[in-house]
């Protein structure tokens, strides 16, 4: 078969392209409605699609710019920000929202903390840009289907999803497209402040998790009744606590002695954290002392001529409060100095009440008219004279101890079981005799107790340090140690003898070892076993998630921005129609809308795909042009329509494409690039001298030091 000749083409009607055109053998018709090939996803786009009434234009819409899916970008928004408040108040409230038990963190604690935010954010990030992209698409359709139409550069000349993200929002303003304002200006505080923000949302720190606990005492106070061989053994862990600096007893300080708790249940010593406490109620048990001066007063000897010079043994040291008077001299001349034993300037004498088997003296004699059992009087006598005939200078001092108990908050070590404070909580009171046999104890003191020596340090002068070497050579009495062995705890403290002429300071002394004294005492002779449940916690410094309140703050300020732009974006788009039936993503779907339109064809018929932006703004930009969707008798096209007064004629140049010519965007010229680029160099020259400085400053920064100067001032 011969093939069909050529047709010559025919004159070209007035106001269509010319040979060759596109259009140019596009008849008069209707062009017909894309079909949709299933009815699901046909009923699917036709949701939120209407009629508009007043110039019956459709108004197709993708579910993203629909009532449903904008409101549950609302409703997630308002969640997020819901979610981070409540995660802010229990943060605050508990001081963690989580905290690790035993070496870390574990798995799914670390995947909640460090990356379920950054999972949630970029999934709202991108459901998000899903409505800014169609919005920033389909712009130019809800321009072209304004009952008067739209200029080129409102519409058809608009590349909003072309853009640079940050400056749509400026340009949309400029325009007054508001729709995509809103959106534009929403998903750049979500994709650039939002997003990256969250990820300080969660910081994971050092903190101390406290949580309710229930404690048992395990031991209670018990009253010892006899001497017994091992009685004096306390007086070994007094000496090796203030002598050797070995920590307190368990559970207790070196003031109290407090009964011993253990968790009772569900908890273990030692767990693996790095810092664990136990706070619990119990009962705290220790000694007052009540000291005042001695008087210096004569008691002349029965017989004796009063004329006569006062003796020695007639001078004695008097309490007033108790009517106890001792035989003392002031200084005691045990001897004269000789060139091989030159004269001591010290004198120091502790004298208990009552006499023990080692004991040399005591009050407990007929000059000691006490009224009722006084057990817990006791003297303490500093005396320094320069030489052998010179006035002595002497601090001596009676005092009384009162044994108490009071119920007490205290903190201790759950590894070591050491007490780290000590809060009194209650009313002190006084430990009865049936609690609490006193006699024993102040005559152990005293240098009493039983005759068998049980090997301890005090058997003997400590003389295994110069510390304690230099004090007895001081001392005239050399010998001080069986006398009385609370000096010794008392040079433990301070050595510094010119101090004990002080009262205040020979007071406080003689309190501090009083209390270590009795506190040892208690801790081992007194404690027997005895079961009673008390309120506690356990405190545990470990590393535990919390919320940093700022970015808390800053997101919830951010996502509440991002709502209020949501809603007006979902105000002011419901009342736009797009005056499309379908989507028009396809080039079809759009040369379809311009197939039928000579006038408009005719605008673009001098240029092709080499064409500049220049061109094709000068094309089409013109002021007294407007385009419109339109219907006519069920045809849905893009025509192009005047002004009022403006005529008909629509005249059009012709443009010689440049060979080489390109428009170039701001953000990918050579003036961006220089300011990205000195950007990150200005970021990594300040990295860099973050690590010069924490390298050389062991990572410290002044500003905080200056700031915790102030703080401590």
């Amino acid at each position: 078969m011969d093939p069909t000749p050529p047709q010559t083409p025919g004159s070209v009607p007035p106001g269509t392209a010319s040979s060759g055109s596109s259009s140019a053998n596009i008849k008069d018709k209707p062009f017909p409605r894309p079909p949709v090939s299933k009815w699901f996803f046909k009923s699917f786009s036709s949701f939120g699609s209407e009629k508009i009434k007043d110039h019956d234009l459709p108004s197709w819409k993708p579910f993203t710019l629909r009532l449903p899916y904008l409101i549950s970008l609302i409703l997630l928004t308002l969640f997020f920000l819901i979610s981070i408040e409540l995660l802010l108040r229990k943060s605050q409230r508990d001081g963690y929202l989580t905290f690790a038990r035993g070496d870390g963190l574990n798995g799914w604690q670390i995947f909640v903390s460090q990356y379920m935010g950054t999972v949630a954010s970029v999934i709202f990030a991108i459901l998000l840009s899903l409505s800014d992209l169609d919005a920033k698409r389909l712009e130019p359709w809800f321009e072209l289907s304004k009952p008067n139409g739209a200029t080129a550069k409102n519409s058809i000349l608009l590349c909003y999803p072309f853009d640079f993200l940050a400056f749509v929002p400026f340009k949309a303003a400029k325009r007054g497209h508001w729709s995509v304002f809103h959106i534009g200006t929403a998903t750049v505080l979500v994709f650039w402040f939002i997003a990256p923000l969250q990820s300080s949302l969660v910081a994971t720190v050092q903190q101390q998790v406290i949580t309710p606990t229930k404690f048992m005492t395990t031991h209670g106070l018990k009253k010892v009744s006899t001497f017994g061989l091992e009685i004096t053994s306390f007086m070994n862990v007094a000496y090796s606590i203030s002598w050797l600096n070995s920590t307190a007893p368990l559970y207790s300080t070196k003031s109290e002695a407090v009964l011993p708790f253990e968790p009772i249940s569900g908890l273990e010593s030692g767990s693996g954290a790095e810092a664990e406490t136990w706070t619990s109620n119990s009962t705290a048990y220790y000694t007052e002392i009540d000291c005042r001066p001695a008087e210096r007063i004569v008691i002349r000897e029965p017989g004796r001529y009063a004329k006569l010079e006062v003796d020695d043994s007639e001078r004695f040291l008097y309490d007033r409060r108790t009517n106890c008077s001792f035989r003392h001299p002031g200084f005691s001349r045990m001897y004269e100095p000789t060139p091989e034993n030159p004269w001591r300037q010290w004198d120091a004498q502790f004298v208990g009440y009552n006499s023990g088997a080692n004991s040399a003296y005591y009050l407990n004699t007929a000059y000691c008219q006490i009224e009722g059992p006084k057990q817990s009087l006791f003297l303490v006598i500093f005396a320094y004279q320069k030489d052998y005939n010179a006035t002595p200078l002497v601090n001596a001092v009676f005092c009384e101890s009162a044994y108490r108990s009071s119920a007490i908050e205290v903190v201790v070590d759950a590894q070591t079981k050491l007490a780290k404070n000590v809060t009194y909580i209650g009313t002190s009171k006084a430990l009865h005799s049936d609690q609490f046999n006193a006699t024993i104890f102040e005559t152990v003191v005293s240098g009493g107790g039983i005759s068998t020596s049980n090997g301890g340090p005090f058997n003997s002068a400590p003389l295994h340090t110069a510390w304690t070497q230099e004090i007895t050579k001081l001392l005239i009495n050399s010998e001080w140690v069986y006398d009385t062995n609370v000096l010794g705890y008392l040079f433990a403290i301070d050595s510094s003898l010119e101090k004990y002429l002080e009262f205040s300071f020979l007071t406080s002394t003689i309190d501090k070892a009083y209390r270590l004294l009795f506190v040892t005492y208690a801790t081992s002779k007194l404690m027997g076993p005895e079961m009673n449940t008390v309120d506690g916690r356990v405190s545990v410094t470990t590393e535990a998630v919390v919320v940093p309140e700022i970015f808390a703050r800053i997101l919830e300020g951010l996502l509440g921005a991002v709502t209020v732009l949501l809603v007006s974006f979902v105000i002011s788009s419901m009342r736009r129609t797009s005056g499309l039936v379908c989507d028009p993503a396809s080039l079809a779907g759009t040369m379809a809308l311009v197939a039928s339109e000579p006038k408009l064809l005719e605008k673009f018929e001098t240029l092709d795909g080499t064409s500049t932006i220049s061109q094709l703004h000068q094309a089409v930009d013109d002021d007294s042009l407007k385009f419109k969707l339109d219907s006519r008798a069920g045809n849905y096209q893009l025509s192009i329509i005047s002004d009022p007064g403006s005529g008909l004629s629509l005249p059009s140049s012709t443009f010689q494409p440049q060979e080489n010519e390109q428009e170039k965007n701001f953000e990918l010229g050579a003036a961006a690039g220089t300011v990205f680029i000195l950007l990150l160099g200005s970021l990594l020259a300040f990295i860099s001298y973050l690590f010069y400085y924490h390298s050389t400053h062991d990572g410290k920064l002044e500003i905080y030091t200056h700031a915790t100067s102030s703080l401590q001032a």
